[in-house]
């Protein structure tokens, strides 16, 4: 098991049937809400998921002295949808979809526009990829705790004709950012551990993105969430 401390400086999520934290659960997620802290020239290159993804890392503050760290299981799977439309249909691809259909476009797009220079990372790992990013974060902290670590979780549910592989609930698109600190910033003490775990085949991509913002929505004293091979569990601490 590895445990580690964390303080949560802010937090901010987006998801169908919920707003921004100022308002939860008042809202839906909609194109034309979210991205504002991006000039228009790169707003205008989202998707409606991606804009959801870099308005809560704006809503915590996103700026160029942060790490950012991203995960996502499908990422942005619509664009990679119609580059293979396009193919089966023997159309030219296009330029943008290709260039924004990666894991790492949305960190790359947020790190131009705030002129970030401490470096990003992308983490796809299926329903375990929260979980990835929580350990990426307690490394980045541990080597460098004087710079804060934004968290960006954001995830569809797959499109037709793949929904039809899918073997979990519709959830829904979900984004939520957390913003990590040292504990002389302030902020929130908790503790998160990653136990590892048989292969679970009932893993849910949504289950533990929620299940955080359950956590620190609700002020739940602890909260343990099964994923694929890791079982996250987040603690208040004292």
């Amino acid at each position: 098991m590895l445990a580690r401390s964390f303080h949560v400086l802010d937090w901010a999520a987006q998801a169908e049937g919920r707003a921004q934290r100022a308002a939860w659960p008042a809202a839906v997620l909609r194109e034309g809400t979210a991205g504002s802290g991006l000039p228009m020239l790169l707003r205008r290159r989202l998707t409606p998921l991606g804009q959801a993804a870099i308005a809560t890392a704006c809503e915590v503050g996103a700026d160029a002295a942060m790490h950012y760290v991203f995960t996502s299981r499908h990422g942005e799977f619509a664009r990679s949808l119609r580059l293979l439309e396009a193919l089966a249909n023997h159309q030219p691809l296009s330029p943008a979809e290709f260039t924004l259909c990666v894991h790492n476009a949305l960190p790359g797009l947020l790190s131009i526009a705030r002129h970030a220079m401490a470096g990003h990372t992308a983490i796809a790992a299926g329903p375990d990829s929260l979980a990835g990013g929580l350990l990426e974060v307690a490394g980045l902290l541990a080597v460098d705790p004087a710079t804060p670590v934004l968290l960006v979780h954001f995830d569809d549910d797959l499109p037709a004709p793949y929904d039809a592989l899918r073997r979990e609930p519709a959830a829904g698109p979900v984004a939520l950012a957390v913003l990590f600190g040292a504990a002389d910033r302030g902020g929130l003490p908790i503790q998160v551990s990653a136990t590892p775990q048989p292969w679970n085949p009932r893993a849910t991509t949504a289950r533990a993105a929620l299940g955080l913002l359950r956590f620190l929505r609700d002020g739940l004293p602890s909260l343990g969430v099964e994923g694929a091979r890791l079982r996250l569990e987040w603690r208040r601490a004292a």
